[in-house]
């Protein structure tokens, strides 16, 4: 085996390529029918209801999720259709896995993470296109990790080398305090991880005035 491996390409690679997307295409469909029978969840209505007024952080999750919901509801209204950029978002999360999947094991093997990942159970439903913080921080993962291979197993002029470590690091901290508030916990360090999300809550307009605010509100983001 060389030292660099080559990322595929050819009519074998085209071939598969028109695969996905007919199993994409296909996934997103299934959901978009489903869509309409299956009413919002506890967590996506107060999703909803909470990005009703538009803020730069909310209480508990990483704010991404509630913009893309807020801006969708003013277009849609609040109901179901509130899901349709999270459905397609995966869409884009399930191509940028092929893509991944295919440029380090092979087209087939990429086919087969595509289908994996769009008809297990949890992706088929909640993670596949719910109004939860798994759509934007599932894309930018996946963007990242195939921004890394393709840099990592493509020849890169090395001046040029710079634009895609960029792009990795902006995916990979694309909520940067999900990521700090989250790398404390797991260092076992909660007292700081609670003041990173108190200091950004009490960053929103009027929250210091704002009765409703209490301790548990405070510590919502990082005991959720």
């Amino acid at each position: 085996m060389s030292d660099q491996q080559v990322i595929p390409t050819g009519e074998g690679s085209w071939s598969a390529a028109r695969q996905a997307v007919l199993i994409t295409l296909a996934f997103v469909a299934v959901r978009l029918v489903a869509n309409p029978f299956i009413g919002l969840g506890v967590d996506e209505s107060y999703t909803v209801s909470i990005s009703r007024e538009w803020a730069l952080s909310y209480f508990d999750h990483p704010p991404l999720h509630q913009w893309i919901a807020h801006y969708v509801a003013l277009a849609f209204g609040e109901t179901v259709w509130v899901r349709l950029p999270f459905v397609l978002l995966f869409a884009l999360t399930g191509w940028l896995m092929f893509g991944l999947t295919r440029d380090l094991f092979g087209a087939q093997a990429g086919l087969i993470a595509l289908f994996a990942l769009n008809v297990s159970p949890f992706f088929l439903a909640s993670g596949g296109g719910w109004v939860t913080p798994d759509g934007p921080l599932l894309f930018c993962l996946a963007a990242a990790a195939w921004t890394l291979a393709r840099l990592f197993l493509s020849p890169t002029d090395r001046r040029g080398a710079w634009m895609p470590w960029l792009l990795a690091g902006v995916l990979l901290v694309h909520q940067p305090i999900f990521v700090l508030t989250q790398f404390l916990i797991a260092r076992g360090r909660q007292r700081q991880a609670a003041l990173v999300s108190i200091v950004f809550t009490l960053g929103q307009p009027g929250a210091l005035g704002d009765p409703r605010l209490g301790r548990r509100d405070l510590g919502g983001g990082v005991l959720d």
